[in-house]
């Protein structure tokens, strides 16, 4: 057998006559990226991604202002902001001036588009636009983002987040196939991303990784083998809707690790016959995003 690499769906593949977005705003865009897809084996065999479409405005400043793209009463808008009242340093994103706590706005929308692919994963079958996941509420105003999907039983959960001036928090998406998806509304609030659901019951109950975030953190103790920061922590539910934290702590950032100072979850855990399979991300700090690694 010959192992390759190689690309199965990128941004030039997307259609965008058929984006969510098509017709419905005044500007041109054009796709920023076509990543962090979710993933699932539908029950024909074929794998599921559900992909993460980064739609950006391609101008998005002009006449002194910059961009953003705004979902809102059933239509697409564009807000405009003054170019001397914010940063734009960064093409993905600006920053407002004269806040006390940082506050952003993208140049991009994101939605959700299911890519169905051949059961080994080597060629696209179909690409599932009547099913793209797009905002329907105000808490997805800015873009539904990063997809995870567990298949519990006999149907799937998915987890997402949605992005707003409200809160930026997790969604929970139900389906019986993984292609028609229900969406049950926030399960986490503000800033706990990277949920993902365990495979199975656990006595019972429903399992997942969280990772809350926050603007500062408690130090602890010299000496310590950890490192306050970002970590994955667990959380229980009786009905996969409504989660209490756990109350031991998960993964932590390890002092001994620089590398992976900041840290969140991968892929939703993998039952085995052995337990569950964990695989997560730390991000080493290397100016701007950083270099991600997984463990």
């Amino acid at each position: 057998m010959i192992l390759r690499d190689r690309l199965v769906f990128t941004p030039n593949d997307v259609d965008f006559a058929r984006s969510p977005l098509a017709g419905r705003i005044d500007a041109e865009t054009y796709v920023l990226g076509a990543f962090n897809p979710g993933l699932a084996r539908l029950t024909n065999g074929n794998l599921l991604l559900m992909v993460r479409v980064a739609e950006a405005l391609r101008t998005p400043i002009w006449r002194g202002h910059v961009h953003a793209i705004r979902w809102a009463d059933d239509c697409y808008q564009l807000d405009a902001w003054p170019l001397d009242a914010v940063d734009t340093s960064d093409p993905r994103s600006f920053r407002r001036y004269g806040q006390d706590w940082p506050v952003f706005g993208l140049t991009s929308l994101s939605w959700l588009l299911p890519v169905e692919l051949t059961s080994d994963g080597d060629a696209v079958v179909a690409v599932h636009y009547d099913r793209a996941i797009e905002p329907v509420a105000p808490y997805q105003c800015y873009g539904i983002e990063d997809a995870r999907i567990a298949q519990v039983g006999d149907g799937y959960l998915m987890t997402a987040c949605a992005v707003s001036p409200e809160r930026q928090c997790t969604i929970l998406y139900s389906s019986a196939n993984a292609l028609d998806w229900q969406l049950e509304g926030i399960v986490l609030d503000h800033q706990n991303k990277d949920m993902l659901i365990f495979q199975g019951l656990i006595g019972g109950h429903y399992w997942a990784q969280t990772r809350p975030l926050g603007d500062g953190y408690f130090a602890y103790p010299p000496g310590s083998p950890w490192c306050a920061g970002p970590s994955i922590n667990l959380a229980t539910s009786p009905d996969a809707r409504h989660w209490k934290p756990h109350e031991q702590p998960g993964i932590r950032p390890a002092a001994s690790m620089p590398a992976a100072v900041r840290i969140g979850g991968g892929a939703p855990p993998i039952l085995t016959t052995a337990g569950w399979l964990s695989l997560w991300h730390g991000v080493e700090p290397n100016g701007g995003v950083g270099i991600y690694r997984t463990y």
